[in-house]
C-alpha cells in the first residue's frame, strides 16, 4: 500500500513470483494477473491467480564415473538446471540413460 502503481512494477511482481516459485521446483507455474486502475481516485486493485502446478524433486543420483566399482552416489539433489520450463536436462540424461 501507498506505492505508486508502474507497469514495470506490476510486470516485476508477477514474474518474482514465478521466478520463486519456478526455482523451488514448480517448473510449469503459471502465474496470471489483472490491475484495475482507478485513475480518479488515484487506486489500483491487483488481483494474481497463481497456478503452481507438481512440484518437481529428484531423490539420490548415481553417477557412473566409467570405471568398474566407481559409481557414487551424491545424496539428494536439491536444485536442478532447467533448459526450459518444462524440461530438466538432468531429467533428460536421467531417462535417455535408463532408456538406452
Amino acid at each position: 500500500m501507498g506505492q505508486p502503481f508502474t507497469e514495470r512494477g506490476w510486470t516485476a511482481l508477477k514474474g518474482g513470483l514465478h521466478d520463486r516459485l519456478y526455482e523451488r521446483g514448480y517448473a510449469e507455474v503459471e502465474v496470471d494477473g489483472q490491475a484495475l486502475v482507478d485513475v480518479e481516485n488515484h487506486q489500483a486493485a491487483l488481483d494474481v491467480a497463481v497456478r503452481p502446478g507438481e512440484r518437481y524433486r529428484f531423490g539420490d543420483i548415481d553417477i557412473d564415473t566409467g570405471g568398474a566399482g566407481r559409481s557414487r552416489r551424491t545424496g539428494s539433489a536439491r536444485r536442478c538446471a532447467w533448459r526450459s520450463r518444462r524440461r530438466c536436462l538432468l531429467g533428460e540424461a536421467l531417462a535417455e540413460r535408463s532408456a538406452g
